[in-house]
């Protein structure tokens, strides 16, 4: 991950593969600066997934969006991945406004799971950066 993760002191939640229950529990964030992550959840076993939830806090007024695009990919070994899903700028922001979260639906049955976060966005001042700030990626 980028130096630019940081967690203000909470546990890395997004990044120690902890494995929680529904409903959504955590208020605490994990934080990426200017360059958004890549992450790989491992289910140790082929798993049928077919809702995904992401988590996210967008606050515009301090630099905290969401991100401009989400690639999830699949894969048997964690070595071969193949796309599943690409979600456009307009998905995100549309599934935001209605769930609170990113959400999506997919029909499939892995172990690998990859998510990449882009981040096209232009600050009006050059000497800011794009935060994006996650808690949970739910998969059901």
């Amino acid at each position: 991950f980028p130096v630019t993760i940081h967690t203000r002191g909470s546990l890395n939640l997004m990044v120690d593969g902890q494995v929680a229950q529904q409903p959504k529990i955590i208020e605490e964030y994990t934080c990426w600066k200017d360059q958004f992550p890549v992450l790989t959840v491992d289910l140790h076993r082929p798993t049928a997934v077919s809702k995904i939830k992401i988590y996210a806090l967008k606050e515009l007024e301090n630099n905290n969006y969401l991100p401009t695009g989400i690639t999830l990919e699949v894969s048997s070994d964690g070595k071969n991945f193949s796309v599943l899903k690409n979600l456009s700028e307009k998905e995100i922001n549309d599934s935001y406004k209605t769930n609170s979260a990113i959400q999506f639906s997919v029909e499939t049955k892995s172990r690998y799971y990859r998510f990449t976060f882009e981040n096209q966005i232009k600050l009006v001042n050059p000497e800011e950066k794009a935060w994006l700030l996650m808690s949970e990626i739910v998969m059901q």
